[in-house]
């Protein structure tokens, strides 16, 4: 399966944020998809290895809903879009432990 190339260019950040969670959407139903090929095959090992990521995956949706909101809410206002961008640019990135 090709992976086609991501978009460049958006109408807007609310765009963009649509279009994101579209694809982590997409990329749900892929881990959902492998998750049911574990649990139909008995194969316990990869399923709980998978659970890492269905975690994550809710985890995101998540994230891009809470954003769409605001940019929502703040529609094409300037302002607005400051106060979202540095929200966003004060979050902090915790690793995942390592299993």
């Amino acid at each position: 399966m090709a992976i086609n190339q991501p978009p460049t260019e958006f109408e807007s950040p609310l765009d963009m944020f649509e279009k994101t969670l579209k694809h982590e959407q997409f990329v749900t139903k892929s881990i959902n998809d492998l998750v049911d090929l574990a649990i139909s095959e008995k194969d316990h090992a990869t399923n709980i290895f998978l659970q890492w990521f269905v975690t994550e995956q809710i985890e995101e949706e998540g994230n891009d809903n809470e954003i769409i909101s605001r940019l929502r809410i703040v529609g094409d206002n300037g302002n607005g879009l400051l106060m979202v961008d540095n929200e966003l640019s004060a979050r902090v990135y915790t690793p995942p432990a390592i299993l």
